[in-house]
């Protein structure tokens, strides 16, 4: 992994970048550009200023945590470690019904307006056997579940126009006695009372982030069986 700051003296980071791109040594390794915020939207896309993705200063922990997570999840194969066969995860075990046959994989929609928690939520789940949709907000969500029943969905409470709690209730109020749908609050305020609150919203489950592969297989395990 490389981190490079946009704003350097005698050669910038986008030059920087650009030339790494060149070294056949080096081209494919995962670049992250530090720089200010304004500038992000200008080199979103990827390629143009040589990297793979933008982090703002200043840099959150957090936000670089996931950013890096996401990155390798990306780059890297899953490691196969040696042994005796891998036994099922908890909720990969729920999954299978009394009748031995394995069922098919269950689709669960990721509603977050951050592209890396969308990214490392979608990695995270796929890893675990799920099919995942993902949304940017709120009322796409809503949509989104409008055409299609899905029996989980991941909320991030803190989103603009739409938040996470509005979302809840929206879904609730549509649910009209059919079947419930489990909704699992993604947030980044692990503060006390806070879980308290998502329960209170409608919400079923709650995970702080940032979100670890165990802790979201543990926690889908829980709510399904309820």
């Amino acid at each position: 992994m490389i981190l490079v700051d946009a704003q350097m003296p005698g050669m910038d980071g986008v030059t920087l970048a650009r030339t790494i791109r060149l070294d056949p040594d080096l081209a494919k390794t995962p670049l992250i550009m530090m720089g200010a915020a304004k500038k992000a939207e200008a080199s979103t896309a990827r390629g143009r200023d040589g990297s793979d993705c933008w982090l703002s200063k200043p840099i959150k922990p957090s936000h670089l945590q996931a950013m890096l997570c996401s990155l390798l999840a990306l780059k890297l194969p899953i490691l196969q470690l040696p042994g005796p066969a891998a036994k099922p995860t908890a909720s990969s075990a729920a999954a299978v019904p009394s009748n031995g046959k394995s069922p098919d994989p269950m689709r669960i929609l990721v509603v977050d307006d951050n592209l890396v928690n969308r990214k490392v939520a979608q990695k995270q789940l796929e890893r675990l056997g799920y099919l995942v949709d993902v949304v940017d907000g709120g009322k796409p969500a809503l949509a989104a579940m409008a055409g299609a029943p899905y029996p989980v969905v991941l909320l991030d409470c803190e989103m603009p126009e739409m938040d996470g709690y509005a979302t809840t209730a929206e879904i609730r109020r549509r649910k009209n006695g059919e079947r419930h749908t489990t909704i699992i609050a993604m947030t980044g305020h692990a503060l006390e009372g806070a879980r308290e609150r998502c329960l209170e919203s409608g919400m079923d489950e709650y995970v702080a982030k940032p979100v670890t592969l165990d802790t979201l297989a543990a926690v889908l395990d829980v709510a399904l069986r309820q």
